[in-house]
């Protein structure tokens, strides 16, 4: 695919191993939304290939902190996508 959009309230670790597989076999952009703003998920997120995590809140501010942790996670793990400028 030349690009990946999910959205998923709570993500499992079925769509992590799901979303890693598929970006094993074919690396490409990819954007997840989720209500789950705890830094391990989005480490994992990230660990399994994901370009962008995006926490979804209804309350103003509530994901600054998330913003931080992708931030860090993305620092630590990054994954080049292929055929992306």
């Amino acid at each position: 695919p030349d690009a990946i959009v999910a959205v998923f309230p709570r993500p499992t670790d079925g769509l992590f191993q799901a979303l890693s597989a598929v970006h094993g076999f074919a690396p490409c952009a990819s954007v997840l939304f989720s209500e789950d703003g705890a830094q391990e998920t989005i480490e994992r997120a990230v660990q399994a290939g994901i370009s962008s995590y995006v926490v979804v809140t209804a309350e103003p501010g509530q994901g600054a902190s998330s913003w931080s942790a992708a931030g860090k996670a993305k620092m630590r793990h990054t994954m080049p996508c292929a055929n992306w400028p």
